[in-house]
């Protein structure tokens, strides 16, 4: 197992002592609808990550039980689309995707601010490193009649990561799931928003089970990549999870330096 191509001999990377009792790995609501031209009835707006603000203004209706459909179409032309439900049942609008419930994820829900003027549809939909960045259109239907549509840009304001599946749809309105991965997996390790043309290098790190007791863990490089991004800022890697994988959480650091030991948000956790 590891990366397939521009793999880095990880001897030269350094080694980190940390407290035992550490835990691995870093962890991964919009500000609501902004006042728009009524020319304007579709906006796209940064939250943080890879979560952004879809606001869809003028829904002709918000009576419960309620459906309207949004399609999100990419720069390749690949659609995904979802329908959703306006519930009022907390007293508050939301709408609910399919199969979804006011506890779900913030991708499969949205809400809708009955008190403004052109009652703006609030959704978060996800755009991991791996999906297409550009300009994608939106088109959102109710019974039948568009009533928003429009060229949104999904773009990445500061540089972002992501560890996904070779296969995985990226489906913007799905929260992605961070399960484990598994011998045979093709990992997909994609950047966007970093400096163009600035090579660095992408290390996964984990426990030395060999120098680790109950006080200190060492941590050491299992695998590294050197990635180039190109001109959009964007960079892709591809990680092949092997028999040999140890299974594991893995850390992520970027361009690692002697000193203090500090992961990036996402890791990557491999299980038998």
């Amino acid at each position: 197992g590891g990366f397939t191509t521009n793999a880095i001999d990880v001897s030269t990377l350094p080694e980190y002592e940390i407290p035992t009792e550490r835990g691995g790995g870093g962890g991964g609501g919009g500000g609501g609808c902004e006042e728009v031209d009524p020319s304007v009835t579709v906006g796209l707006y940064h939250i943080g990550w890879d979560s952004k603000e879809l606001c869809l203004y003028d829904i002709p209706h918000i009576e419960d039980g309620g459906q309207f459909t949004v399609r999100l179409i990419a720069p390749s032309g690949l659609a995904y689309e979802r329908t959703f439900t306006v519930d009022t049942s907390s007293g508050v609008p939301m709408v609910l995707s399919q199969g979804a419930n006011v506890t779900s994820y913030a991708s499969e829900i949205g809400f809708i601010a009955s008190d403004q003027d052109r009652t703006p549809v609030s959704l978060w939909p996800i755009f991991p490193a791996a999906q297409q960045y550009g300009d994608w259109f939106v088109q959102a239907e109710q019974d039948g009649q568009t009533f928003a549509s429009g060229s949104v840009t999904v773009d990445a304001p500061e540089p972002i990561y992501s560890i996904t599946r070779s296969d995985d749809p990226l489906d913007p309105f799905l929260t992605p799931l961070f399960d484990p991965f598994h011998a045979g997996d093709k990992v997909i390790y994609a950047g966007q928003g970093w400096e163009a043309g600035r090579s660095m290098i992408i290390a996964l790190y984990a426990p030395d089970p060999a120098r680790t007791d109950e006080v200190t863990t060492t941590m050491i490089p299992y695998y590294a990549v050197e990635v180039t991004p190109d001109e959009s800022g964007a960079f892709r890697a591809e990680f092949v999870v092997g028999l040999d994988t140890s299974a594991q959480w893995y850390d992520v650091l970027f361009d690692p330096q002697p000193g203090e030991f500090k992961p990036e948000r996402l890791g990557m956790s491999v299980s038998e």
